[in-house]
């Protein structure tokens, strides 16, 4: 028993010696790690996500920038939001960088002592969602879309339908064409004054947790105040939001420049972690979007900060777009049917949803009387069997009054006639003629849906055999398609068929006429669309010459007498009155905007030649392109079935614009505070691009602060848009009946056009020009009215990812601020120096923007050569002139961003100083005296879970994300027919001619591999500053 006993406690001993020895040896082994685990022992070899291992040794440069006595006094109310973060230091030890940069009236050199970074390069597009709540972060949301999204080779529909139907975030656009814009880079700018001397100390001192910059400022001038951690920062800023943005300068005789070193000088640093869930959610997805393999940011900044996006079936870019219509598609079921505001709205609408209950004969029967309604029918008069039996009919068709018509029905086949602003008056409107440019918001364009399978087919088919893909060629080819080859054909089997199915031709009797007036008609349009196609220019040059307002104007007497086109096959100026609906006195000064004057002379010469003497033919080919157009729209609607929820909003978002504002605004959560967050920030960069005009060395630096003076930004408030749709109702009967489709389909139209012409007639003060027919208040892009000498910030921007309501600062600032500073510096582009802010009026342009627009117009024409993650190759070349005004704006918007963030920092440690309780949030920045000088660091808070909490870095990274794409393949629409540059390639271009991007990096100033030398480098101040 004794024994037994003792056998059991020695059993029990080893158990537990055993139970010991692997607790201890789980307690040594580390945790496997995650995807960006911030332990230092989880690193990437050589080279962190987050610049962690990179080292740079001291650094000295000295800077004497060339500047000029005069300057200018400034002043502007401005509103400081309480969303402005700043905390003092954490008590982490640094490593150290110092820079003395001294200003006086000569050149500027730079000595740069670098150590080798320890980076290696491991090689291996577009906006948008919305919900209220963290959820909106969720990977695998499938409410989330991406802009050139198209690799999805199993839906070509969907895919051509996204391609053809998003616009792109943040591009500039012509007045009234609605198009988008987005945004990205900088403007490096010096004190202008000749009398001061500055010298500023930097010391950077890098640890594994946090980095500590501290920046000595000392500066000798006449009247220069000095600041310690005692005294308030004297700032004449006061708070007033409108939703008209404007600047207010006050010029002195001295014209005295306000000095923005401070803010151009003023270094950022993290001190404590934002931990609101907001702050957590955005950390997250960025990380996630983050390419978790060693990427070096030099070498390839989009893989770097969008990889782990690209082709990741569950991980989309977020999409403003969607967030606004989730709120409009739930008003628009829900909402009180008793509105009296809205209710046409709901009649349009839910007569919409009834159409899908209509079975096709009975919509071919209704189709057929809207068809009717025009005033004509086919002309059997085309036939000689038909002339013979019938000699007492008549032939005559006014060709004019038809396509009038149509256009007032908001069709337009041949040309467009819309509204601009005119060339000599910013306050009134002009007409302008353009080539076809309305897309249907109910159906797809069937040619070009054909040829664009057929074109996924062929890169497929490339993909399989490891052929690199000629962008260009391919493009060519579909192209051509849609015009002369297999779309043509396709559409005109199309025509046939609806001819048939809607039997316009039944009022003829004898069969063997009927197919033979058909079949004529079919023909001889075939022969006309295919002598169009051979005169009419590429969509890039259209959109090209239109972005780039290159156009000639006439008036209304040169262009009956054939001064214009030569001689037409109507009279221009009885076509316009139509339109109008009065009278015109003075045809003689009655001037129309005419792009692609030349082009127009060929097209109205083959309708001449067609129409002389053979107007039955010629009536027959007008309608069977009416028919096709209603059949398209009302019976066979490529996309959306017809009377679907989606083709029902499609519908009534791009056509009541003016109800669905209301619709929108209203539902809008915390409008009045998006709104006063956009009044702020629009407020505060056109304050800070006016100090960087005031301290510029421009000999037209005063013509540059007379166009910003007059220059505003926008918004559309509730109130403007209730204003506008009463206007509406006032000027235009909307005579909509419930449960009648057709005939309310048929009055939105009407109303569209006859809302359009009204406004040409009030002057461009209306707003209802504005956010009808330039930007709608629910898109998500910004826009630029050159004419206006305005730029529009949509409410439906303010969302992710360009806004985030309880996120630091930097992160908006690199999303909605940078918007705002894109749009703004179109201003400024190579088209804005074409109008002086009061009309169309050439600015003297600055040496440094032409030499940078020469620059960059040489790296555009470059042939370039980019990989999917699948290896298959892309090699294209673009158009410079189509993309770089957008590049321009790209490469000062990310830095006049930046510079209006460290502004709003300044001002809310202004505001800190001078209060008695401050939230922990918005703690002063750090103010310390040194030998020197004065010196300043400003902080703000971190994102969790960032290894290295390098402010500047962050900002970047957010601003390249805001243009990541779903799909590392090139979408050929984009890349051919966008005045943006695929995302790889803006973002890319980007920071590679960005000084403030090399410094955050530590890049080499002469990098290697994709880098350019620095000569290469297209640097970019538009306001004369490098």
């Amino acid at each position: 028993m004794a024994g037994a006993n003792k056998r059991t406690t020695c059993a029990l001993a080893t158990v537990a010696i055993i139970f010991i020895i692997v607790i201890i040896i789980l307690c040594l082994v580390p945790d496997p790690c995650r995807r960006h685990d911030p332990r230092p022992e989880c690193k990437e070899p050589k080279h962190s996500p987050f610049g962690g291992n990179v080292t740079r040794q001291q650094t000295t440069a000295t800077v004497t920038p060339s500047t000029t006595a005069t300057t200018t006094s400034l002043s502007r109310k401005e509103t400081e939001s309480s969303s402005t973060s700043q905390h003092p230091p954490s008590s982490t030890s640094t490593s150290s960088v110092e820079t003395t940069i001294t200003s006086s009236t000569t050149s500027t050199t730079s000595t740069w002592s670098t150590e080798e970074s320890l980076l290696d390069t491991n090689t291996t597009t577009e906006y948008s969602t919305y919900t209220t709540e963290s959820s909106l972060f969720t990977d695998d949301d499938s409410s989330t879309t991406s802009v050139s999204d198209i690799t999805d080779t199993t839906n070509v529909f969907e895919t051509f339908e996204n391609e053809t139907t998003t616009t792109d975030s943040t591009n500039r656009t012509t007045e009234f064409e609605r198009e988008s814009t987005t945004d990205e880079d900088y403007w490096d700018y010096y004190n202008d004054n000749t009398t001061d001397i500055i010298s500023t100390t930097l010391d950077v001192n890098e640890t594994e947790n946090a980095t500590e910059i501290s920046t000595t400022v000392s500066v000798e001038a006449t009247n220069v105040t000095e600041i310690s951690t005692t005294e308030t920062l004297e700032t004449e800023d006061t708070t007033e939001m409108s939703t008209t943005v404007t600047t207010e300068t006050t010029t002195e005789s001295t014209t005295e420049v306000q000095s923005y070193l401070e803010v151009t000088r003023t270094t950022v640093e993290s001190a404590g972690v934002c931990d609101t869930p907001v702050c957590k959610e955005v950390a997250r997805r960025m990380l996630d979007i983050m390419d978790p393999r060693d990427i070096d940011p030099c070498d390839d900044f989009y893989q770097y900060a969008c990889g782990g996006i690209l082709d990741d079936p569950f991980l989309k870019p977020e999409n403003p777009q969607v967030f606004a219509d989730i709120i409009m598609k739930e008003a628009l079921t829900y909402g009180d049917r008793e509105d009296e505001e809205l209710k046409d709205l709901y009649v349009m609408y839910d007569s919409c949803l009834n159409y899908s209950s209509v079975n096709n004969s009975q919509r071919l029967i209704q189709v057929k009387k809207v068809f009717e309604e025009l005033g004509y029918q086919f002309n059997p008069m085309t036939n000689t069997l038909y002339k013979r039996a019938n000699p007492g009919q008549p032939e005559e068709f006014d060709l004019g009054k038809a396509l009038a018509e149509m256009m007032k029905r908001h069709f337009a086949p041949f040309f467009d006639i819309i509204i601009d602003v005119s060339n000599h008056n910013k306050s009134e409107f002009s007409l302008k003629m353009v080539l076809p440019s309305f897309t249907s918001p109910f159906t797809n364009d069937r040619a070009k849906f054909v040829c664009f399978a057929a074109y996924k087919k062929k890169a497929e088919e490339a993909k399989l055999e490891g052929i690199p893909f000629d962008v260009n060629l391919h493009y060519e080819d579909y192209a051509n398609c849609t015009k002369l080859g297999f779309g043509l054909q396709v559409r005109m089997q199309h025509i046939e068929r609806s001819i048939k199915e809607l039997n316009l031709l039944g009022f003829i009797e004898n069969s063997t006429i009927r197919e033979q007036v058909k079949s004529e008609a079919r023909q001889e349009l075939d022969i006309m669309l295919g002598k169009f196609a051979k005169v009419t220019p590429s969509i890039p040059e259209i959109r090209k010459t239109v972005l780039n307002k290159e156009y000639d104007e006439f008036s209304l007497t040169e262009i009956d007498e054939g001064k214009a086109f030569g001689e037409m096959p109507f009279k221009m100026q009885k076509f316009i009155e139509t339109l109008l609906g009065y009278k015109i006195s003075n045809p003689e000064q009655f001037k129309i905007q005419v792009y692609f004057t030349d082009v127009f002379a060929k097209l109205f010469g083959i309708i001449y030649d067609m129409y002389d003497g053979q107007e039955p033919l010629m009536q027959n080919i007008v309608l069977l392109l009416w028919m096709e157009h209603l059949y398209d729209d009302l019976v066979s609607p490529l996309g959306k079935p017809a009377g679907s929820s989606d083709y029902c909003f499609n519908g009534v978002t791009n056509l009541m614009d003016d109800y669905v504002s209301i619709l929108y605004l209203k539902n809008l959560p915390e409008r009045n505070i998006l709104e006063n967050q956009m009044n702020h920030m629009i407020n505060l960069t056109l304050e800070i691009m006016e100090a960087q005009v005031g301290s510029s060395a421009l000999r037209s630096r005063h013509d540059f602060m007379e166009k910003l003076e007059k220059m505003t930004g926008e918004i559309a408030t509730l109130e403007e848009a209730k204003t506008a749709l009463q206007k509406n109702k006032n000027d235009v009967k909307m005579d909509l009946t419930e449960n009648d489709f057709l005939g309310n389909y048929v009055n939105l139209m009407k109303n569209y056009r006859e809302r359009l012409y009204n406004t040409f007639k009030e002057e461009t003060s209306d707003n209802r020009a504005l956010w009808s027919f330039l930007q709608f208040p629910y898109r998500n892009t910004g826009v630029t009215s050159y004419g206006l000498n305005k730029f529009l910030i949509p409410h439906g921007a303010m969302s992710p990812p360009y806004f985030y309501e309880g996120a630091p600062a930097y992160i908006n600032y690199a999303g909605i601020g940078h918007m705002i500073a894109h749009e703004l510096l179109h201003g400024f582009d190579t088209t804005g120096m074409k109008f002086n802010g009061a009309q169309k009026l050439e600015m003297k342009r600055d040496k440094n923007l032409i030499e940078t627009s020469e620059c960059l117009a040489e790296k555009l024409s470059y042939m370039f050569h980019m990989n999917s993650s699948t290896g298959f190759q892309y090699n294209f070349k673009l158009d410079a002139s189509l993309n770089l005004d957008e590049l321009l704006a790209d490469l000062a918007a990310t830095n006049l961003a930046w510079d209006t963030y460290i502004k709003g920092l300044m001002n809310q440690h202004t505001q800190s100083l001078s209060s008695t309780t401050v939230s922990p949030r918005f703690r002063t920045a750090e103010i310390l005296s040194a030998d020197s000088g004065m010196t300043t660091t400003l902080y703000d808070q971190a994102l969790p879970h960032w290894e290295n909490k390098h402010i500047l870095r962050t900002y970047f990274i957010k601003t390249a994300q805001n243009q990541c794409s779903s799909s590392s393949e090139i979408d050929i629409l984009r890349v051919m027919e966008n005045e943006h540059l695929p995302p790889k390639l803006r973002v890319n271009l980007g920071v590679k001619n960005n000084k403030l991007f090399m410094e955050a990096f530590n890049c080499p100033s002469k990098p290697d591999h994709m880098r350019m030398p620095e000569d290469d480098i297209c640097y970019f101040s538009p306001m004369g500053h490098n």
